[in-house]
């Protein structure tokens, strides 16, 4: 693994960590972890389902990959897990605060979990020819004997 790749991983992890961070003096620590981990996890799979895409060339596979990364982002739409199934009746302070909190982690966490698993798992440069063999470049095919220009000056 490239030492960019697992930086990417680090940086990544710690980002997500530090926005863990404002969940202990909010007291919210184990929604914060439930709604964070579903929405890391899911930004994982979609990394994994676009980086499969870049090493797939059938279409049918692509457009499936596609299908399955649309799926990843459900837990934005539908807030699953809700913010608002926590008991937050304890919490001494602005409850909305909280609240938006929790649901401006949820698409952080997504995005965060995304970067690493792709470039980690993708893809990266030309497709390969078919027949396995690297295609020439436009220097060798003029340079060959069949391509020579014979004419007189």
């Amino acid at each position: 693994m490239q030492r960019s790749i697992r930086i990417t991983g680090v940086c990544c992890c710690l980002l997500a960590g530090l926005l863990l961070l404002p969940a202990i003096p909010m007291h919210c620590i184990r929604p914060a972890l439930g709604i964070a981990g579903v929405a890391f996890v899911a930004g994982v799979l979609l990394g994994i389902a676009m980086a499969a895409i870049t090493r797939s060339r059938r279409p049918t596979t692509i457009y499936l990959l596609l299908v399955a990364a649309a799926i990843t982002a459900m837990p934005l739409y539908q807030d699953w897990p809700s913010a608002f199934a926590w008991n937050m009746l304890a919490y001494r302070g602005p409850v909305n605060r909280v609240f938006n909190y929790l649901e401006a982690l949820r698409p952080l966490m997504y995005l965060l979990g995304m970067p690493f698993p792709y470039a980690w798992l993708g893809q990266h440069g030309p497709d390969s020819a078919p027949d396995g063999k690297e295609p020439k470049s436009g220097a060798d095919e003029i340079n060959t004997p069949d391509c020579r220009d014979d004419s007189p000056e």
